[in-house]
């Protein structure tokens, strides 16, 4: 079977039964190529007793246009090979640098808007036409942690006949195009069906909620709501008929998810944009509604999240001869960027069929900054995502 790409505003892949997918090779006969450059070998953090393994691989280079032009924003879509087959994805996480190596981040004026990576084998549990997004990160750059340290015996099942496809939004905030590398960092157990029986590793279903819905046709990105003279609603077109967008609003996947299957929740990821404050994932019970995981978002928490932007003071001088002249007067204004959000790991929560359930995302841009659109000066779209692990049956 194989998922092709769909280029929505932030890219899908729509579910095609029709043809086939090609295998990918094993760890150990792994060629880069397409997108990939470079394959570094890493220490193992977990299950050494298992013969793991850990690759960072970096995918590029991938250039940004100029902030002036389609405001600094570019989408790749490519596919790439599983970085093993017959494994188990422990830990997985996202990270930007130039082509130098050096590190790429708000205060360099280059971001990780998003990076989503699909297997194309797989539909969705949520949406049947999109496939299993197994692994998604903002700016932010959250692990997915899915063996929690170590602590759990858990994974991703990578099998033979897995095919991935990559998607990737970088965003520049400077006035020249740059190049850009992302890297994976993948770490993995080997021998996945051997390690399966004989030592209890779970496999892991990635479970996608999103405010845009469970399919997303349009994609994940939700236009600021507009306050008219009676209410703020949510708006495609901010800023039309004479409104302004809203300062702090909540967005709810509507309607939720109604699950098909039982499962125990191993780890609830949140993604949201600047100017968010949490993102609720809500269990919708009979007569109440339980909010299961408050994913927080910090800011600033690190330099790489910071940066000054010089503000220019013109100041004129006393009319009187001797003081006939003016000078600059220079400060600067400090934008403080989301750098993390929290996750919810190992909570006892459970999955039960017929179930439903929703996100809730919460914004309030007096609290922290949005970002703005370089076209308009309105603030962007924003996001409000969770990907969950789950053990089903379970």
């Amino acid at each position: 079977m194989k998922l092709t790409w769909f280029r929505a505003v932030t890219g899908f892949l729509l579910y095609d039964p029709a043809s086939e997918s090609s295998p990918a090779p094993p760890a150990q006969h792994l060629v880069c190529s397409d997108k990939c450059i470079s394959v570094e070998i890493l220490q193992p953090r977990f299950f050494p007793e298992l013969q793991s393994q850990r690759l960072k691989i970096r995918y590029g280079p991938l250039t940004a246009p100029s902030a002036h032009d389609n405001g600094g924003m570019a989408s790749f879509y490519f596919p790439i090979q599983p970085p093993c087959t017959d494994c188990l994805l422990t830990h997985i996480q996202a990270d930007l640098e130039y082509a130098n190596g050096s590190y790429a981040n708000v205060n360099t004026g280059l971001s990780l808007h998003h990076v989503v990576i699909g297997n194309l084998r797989l539909p969705s549990v949520t949406c049947p036409y999109v496939p299993e997004r197994l692994f998604a990160s903002g700016n932010e750059r959250t692990p997915a942690n899915i063996c929690l340290n170590g602590t759990q015996k858990a994974g991703y099942h990578i099998s033979d006949n897995d095919s991935f496809q990559f998607l990737a939004e970088l965003m520049n905030e400077v006035h020249e195009e740059r190049a850009a590398v992302i890297s994976i960092d993948w770490e993995f157990v080997p021998s996945a069906a051997a390690v399966m029986a004989s030592s209890a590793f779970a496999s892991v279903t990635p479970l996608w909620l999103d405010i845009a819905g469970t399919c997303g046709e349009n994609g994940s990105e939700v236009a600021v709501p507009i306050i008219t003279n009676t209410t703020a609603t949510s708006n495609t077109s901010t800023g039309a008929m004479g409104g302004t967008p809203a300062d702090a609003f909540s967005l709810v996947m509507d309607p939720p998810w109604t699950s098909n299957f039982s499962a125990k929740v191993l780890l609830a990821l949140g993604h949201l944009h600047d100017g968010g404050i949490d993102l609720q994932v809500i269990a919708k019970e009979t007569n109440k509604d339980a909010v299961v995981c408050n994913s927080v978002a910090g800011y600033g928490e690190s330099a790489g999240y910071v940066v000054d932007h010089p503000v220019h003071h013109h100041d004129c001088g006393d009319d009187d001869d001797d003081h006939d002249h003016d000078h600059e007067s220079q400060h600067f204004t400090t934008e403080i960027a989301l750098s993390s959000m929290s996750s919810c790991a190992a909570s006892g929560v459970r999955i039960k069929a017929g179930e439903k359930w929703s996100v809730q995302a919460n914004y309030n841009f007096t609290q922290h900054a949005a970002t703005h659109s370089h076209e308009d000066g309105m603030p962007a779209p924003v996001m409000g995502i969770t990907l969950m692990y789950v053990v089903k049956n379970s």
